[in-house]
């Protein structure tokens, strides 16, 4: 017979794991950032400039959907857990 964890182990244990992720994508950020201000970024075409842009509005994006969960717990479910 498995062992059933609590749910209060379970969001737990899942908002654990978005701050790591959010972690994650926060050094990636910094990369991100850091590009534009390269001395050879200038010498870049054009088009791989958009890319580096591109990149990083995914990124802002992604952080944007990690960050959600947990403050969707912290504001509408009030910190409670629930299904």
């Amino acid at each position: 017979m498995p062992a059933v964890t609590s749910l209060r182990a379970r969001i737990k244990n899942a908002l654990d794991e978005v701050r790591i992720l959010v972690l994650g994508t926060q050094v990636l950020l910094g990369f991100a950032y850091r590009a534009f201000f390269e001395p050879r970024f200038e010498r870049l075409a054009p088009r791989d400039k958009g890319v580096i842009l591109a990149s990083l509005c995914l990124l802002l994006a992604q952080i944007g959907v990690l960050l959600m969960p947990a403050a969707r717990h912290r504001i509408v479910e009030r910190g409670t857990d629930s299904r």
